[in-house]
């Protein structure tokens, strides 16, 4: 069987793109032919597929680059197909980026999302000319997407999306009928998980804790999100850290780059409520795991979410959980057993905090019951699901 991936951009920094590529691996070492087309790709790919590079000319950012590659890689895939007569059984990509595919898994759902960007008012924080740009970006960005998604919807053979409460969004914002979408939920890497189970839990966590001024008796929160903090909610975690108590003895990892002006904005907000010394900002980190472990909870007020990869990472990692009630969440949190429900408020979320802090027993409790819950997205289940149904769209091509 030959499979193609159109994918404007294939790497680990991005978490869509991480995933198209332990799929890739997997189904490589399943003997089955892969070729990707794509304007970047990760080194870990290198050498086992057939690539097929696609310049792209940037211009207003993501949605420039969604607009290029979508002519280039249409003008590639046509002189390709008659020039080399090549074919594919299947061809598959993600959300908006190819018109050409039988198969697309969505990892948002751009619609609801501008949606929720408007009603709330996540635009990005600031007045500078780059501020300005970035959010014209992402209105261009998610409303071009919003257009390419309907199609893709109407179009494609199969649809994938990541949960139920993401399949409710596809259908209704596309007007698709939920008979056409499957569920592809992310999943934990087998190295991942291997990586975790093989650490020293309580080296790392000494090591971490002194690499960054933490006490043992340090009550630590993790955040995890590389860019959009507004929407992740951090504005609202360190607001319900400025509530603490002074003697609780209570700090943050922010860990993730912040896009553009982010790190200088919320450092100056965590300034502004006096919690300089409570928060550390990681930045960037190949390797979270050891953030995770050194950890006591981890904390994503997000307002908008399909499935994250960190709640997954994090959950394997055997944190307690506070998260909305949204989408992924819903999946990875089982109420007062591994985590708890948070409402978009500094109360609500202050409240689970301290109830996590002042009862250790039940924290450990909470930790066994997050590694539990992780063994349920093994991802070599869900691989062999896809293959299934690749198998079923070829024979019906």
């Amino acid at each position: 069987m030959k499979i193609a991936f159109f994918v404007i951009a294939l790497t680990r920094r991005n978490p869509a793109g991480s995933t198209f590529i332990d799929t890739i691996e997997s189904l490589v070492s399943k003997g089955i032919d892969v070729t990707v087309y794509s304007n970047k790709l990760d080194n870990d790919l290198r050498g086992k597929i057939h690539h097929v590079s696609i310049p792209i000319i940037k211009f207003l950012g993501i949605p420039g680059s969604l607009v290029s590659f979508q002519i280039m890689h249409t003008v590639m895939y046509l002189w390709r197909r008659l020039y080399y007569k090549e074919r594919f059984d299947v061809i598959h990509t993600i959300d908006s980026e190819s018109f050409l595919a039988n198969i697309v898994t969505f990892h948002v759902c751009s619609a609801e999302f501008l949606s929720v960007i408007r009603r709330e008012k996540l635009w990005i924080d600031g007045f500078s000319p780059t501020v300005v740009i970035a959010n014209i970006s992402l209105f261009l960005n998610l409303s071009i997407r919003k257009l390419f998604e309907a199609v893709n919807c109407k179009r494609c053979k199969c649809v994938f999306a990541l949960t139920e409460w993401h399949k409710g969004s596809l259908a209704k914002y596309y007007h698709v009928s939920t008979s056409k979408i499957h569920l592809f939920p992310n999943c934990i890497r087998t190295a991942y998980r291997n990586q975790i189970l093989a650490s020293d839990k309580e080296k790392i966590r000494k090591e971490i804790r002194r690499e960054w001024n933490v006490q043992e008796d340090d009550f630590l929160v993790v955040f995890v999100a590389h860019g959009g903090w507004k929407r992740k909610g951090l504005g609202l975690l360190l607001n319900t850290v400025s509530l603490v108590p002074k003697e609780i003895p209570i700090k943050v990892f922010i860990v993730g780059a912040g896009g553009f002006s982010e790190q200088r904005f919320y450092s100056a907000m965590a300034q502004g409520f006096g919690i300089t010394e409570r928060t550390i900002w990681v930045g960037y980190e190949g390797n979270v795991i050891p953030y995770y472990l050194a950890a006591d909870c981890f904390v994503l007020p997000s307002w908008y979410e399909t499935f994250s990869l960190v709640s997954l990472e994090a959950l394997c990692s055997g944190l307690p959980m506070l998260m909305p009630h949204i989408s992924g969440a819903a999946e990875v949190i089982e109420e007062g057993h591994n985590g708890f429900f948070i409402e978009h408020t500094s109360h609500s979320i202050l409240e689970k905090i301290l109830y996590l802090y002042q009862h250790p027993d039940r924290r450990e409790e909470f930790c066994r019951r997050s590694i539990e819950r992780s063994d349920r997205y093994n991802f070599s289940d869900q691989v062999e699901k896809l293959i299934a149904q690749y198998l079923e769209i070829s024979k019906a091509s």
